[in-house]
């Protein structure tokens, strides 16, 4: 059991909507894709993300309030596949190809906590001595 806003779920209503969406969306038995997830529900985001995980993809968890824009730039700097934002209709999202063989040599050298993390820093979100440097330096380029 889980409490969500002062209602119960059960494991069997979370089994059945996880199902019921994986369905839905076309999930496969065996997914290899990466996920972005921005729902303002919190139970229809944990169903979905029950979902993702049961078929082996890879899920970005965006918090509610994100707006479209930001949630997107950062399920691409996230190298996600689809984006799910508020609707059950993913949009594809495109990456360029040199963009996407730098996130394999990332993931397969150095895990899926590195690749997130370098994620993070490219959006601004973690600040070390070398990535304000990274940042001041893009920063400057572009003025």
């Amino acid at each position: 059991m889980i409490r969500i806003d002062d209602r119960l779920y059960d494991r069997a209503y979370l089994d059945e909507t996880s199902a019921r969406l994986a369905g839905q969306i076309g999930l496969k038995d065996r997914d290899d894709g990466r996920y972005a997830v921005c729902f303002a529900e919190t139970i229809d985001w944990l169903a979905l993300f029950f979902a993702i995980r049961k078929a082996g993809a890879s899920v970005l968890p965006i918090h509610p309030g994100t707006p479209y824009a930001a949630a997107r730039k950062l399920a691409i700097g996230a190298g996600c596949d689809r984006l799910f934002y508020n609707s059950l209709t993913a949009e594809v999202l495109e990456r360029p190809a040199e963009r996407l063989a730098g996130w394999h040599a990332a993931a397969d050298e150095f895990g899926h906590d590195r690749v997130r993390r370098n994620a993070w820093r490219a959006a601004g979100r973690i600040s070390t001595p070398r990535s304000k440097a990274i940042l001041a330096s893009s920063a400057r380029r572009r003025t």
